[in-house]
């Protein structure tokens, strides 16, 4: 389905509910893909075992990724283009540098980064 959203690369999400079963997920030429396993058991053909809040990364592929479905799971499945930037994280934010994450602790402590009302 195709959302609203604009990227600057190509990129793919998917959130799956599966049953018991083996799976390929295409993945295309270049992409990096993780898979987040938010409720489940998953096998990896590669061997690796994922359970409730774990999650594999995968570097540019180019190709599938095969897994086998033991138990009831739901996954969020994304890849995509890196876009080789820096990346600096601190607290809630990440961003490109220093400098933009004190910026962004400055527009939260200012009032200027929006408000969430219950």
């Amino acid at each position: 389905m195709q959302g609203p959203a604009h990227t600057f690369t190509d990129l793919n999400v998917w959130d799956a509910t599966l049953q018991p079963g083996s799976l390929t997920l295409p993945v295309p030429e270049g992409h990096h893909a993780i898979i987040a396993v938010l409720e489940g058991d998953v096998a990896l053909s590669t061997g690796g075992e994922l359970g409730d809040g774990d999650s594999a990364v995968f570097g540019a592929l180019g190709g599938d990724i095969a897994l086998t479905v033991r138990a009831p799971s739901t996954l969020l499945v994304m890849s995509g283009v890196p876009i080789d930037e820096p990346i600096v994280g601190y607290g809630p934010f990440v961003m490109n540098s220093r400098e933009q994450i004190i910026a962004a602790f400055e527009d939260v402590n200012a009032g200027r980064f929006g408000r969430l009302d219950a």
